[in-house]
């Protein structure tokens, strides 16, 4: 199906000159990239029926997805309504509403039957352009179908409605018929390789190739679990007792691929690293928990701010491409209110 569908593209692109599809378009989701939002994996660039290449020429994606999938942190999300915005002006096309947002653990959960996009709006913008938007929020959807919006206006929230794994925003650029890549605006067919040349506006810390997604870190007592962290339920302390036995740097990756080098770190006060893990990832995976605990010795921690990063990195073409991010907690004895007669 791919192979005939790339010979469709090649002739079609024959006929239309270089640019002609482009077209200054906003990020689709409201959000703090790195943050309240992540790249979850990015468009499937490689024609050929039998692998899936994005377009760095990494395997941040799957055979035949057609979306740039943006995630959220977690469950806990999606009640707080992020913003889905029309990437341009142009006339609602389609919607579908009504697919409950469906909290699942993994693939395996997904139900028989249940819809691909799940709710969903496409927009179109003239001269074939549409854009596409899914997984929404069940009962989120702000317009109807015919009506005409402007750039930027908030159509809808994200949600994990439809066959999603993760709450989402999944989104996707067409021109007559053929979907293009949002980071450089090329089809399937012209492949993978070329340098970012987005039709969104990409938010700065997307603008950098993502080799997975940390979408949850912080600092507990001890291990937890994946649950969790997607449920929104992990513990995320902003303040230790230094009398504590051992502290916990937790995070939860998302679409690490065998390969995959993630680093763990943990600094004192003084910036001096105490404690850190190494692990290459030997299979791909949709999750990737992440628990580094360290214990006191006989004394108390030493008081003052503590940090913990995560690293992924990832040889895409020989070149590594990392993501990181940070987590901060303070370790300081609890004031005690003085007693009053």
């Amino acid at each position: 199906m791919k192979s005939v569908r790339a010979l469709l593209i090649l002739v079609f692109l024959a006929f239309v000159p270089y640019g002609a599809h482009a077209q200054d378009m906003a990020f689709p989701l409201v959000c703090e990239p790195g943050v309240s939002c992540f790249i979850l994996s990015y468009p499937d660039m490689d024609a050929a029926s039998d692998s899936a290449r994005d377009y760095a020429c990494g395997p941040s994606t799957t055979e035949g997805d057609p979306f740039l999938r943006i995630g959220l942190p977690d469950v806990s999300a999606i009640p707080l309504n992020a913003p889905v915005i029309a990437a341009a002006a142009g006339r609602v096309k389609d919607i579908s509403d009504g697919v409950a947002d469906l909290v699942i653990s993994g693939r395996a959960q997904l139900k028989t039957g249940s819809s691909l996009c799940g709710n969903g709006i496409i927009i179109d913008h003239g001269a074939g352009l549409n854009t596409s938007y899914c997984h929404l929020k069940r009962g989120s959807l702000k317009v109807k179908r015919g009506q005409e919006v402007v750039k930027g206006q908030v159509i809808a929230f994200a949600g994990q409605s439809g066959l999603a794994t993760w709450p989402q925003l999944a989104f996707s650029v067409s021109s007559n018929g053929f979907f293009l890549d949002p980071m450089t605006g090329k089809t399937e067919i012209e492949g993978c390789g070329f340098k970012p040349r987005p039709i969104i506006d990409v938010p700065a810390p997307f603008k950098a190739y993502q080799p997975a997604a940390i979408v949850g870190m912080g600092f507990s007592l001890a291990p937890v679990a994946t649950v969790a962290i997607a449920t929104g339920k992990a513990p995320r302390f902003v303040q230790i007792n230094p009398e504590e036995k051992a502290i916990n740097l937790w995070a939860l990756l998302l679409g690490v691929k065998r390969g995959d080098a993630v680093k763990a770190t943990l600094r004192d006060p003084r910036g001096r690293v105490f404690e850190s893990r190494d692990v290459t990832i030997d299979a791909d995976t949709d999750r990737q928990l992440i628990n580094v605990t360290r214990t006191r010795g006989f004394v108390n921690w030493r008081e003052g701010v503590y940090t913990g990063e995560i690293e992924v990195t990832r040889d895409v073409e020989h070149k590594p491409m990392t993501v990181s991010r940070e987590v901060t907690v303070l370790l300081k004895m609890e004031d005690k209110e003085e007693k009053r007669p």
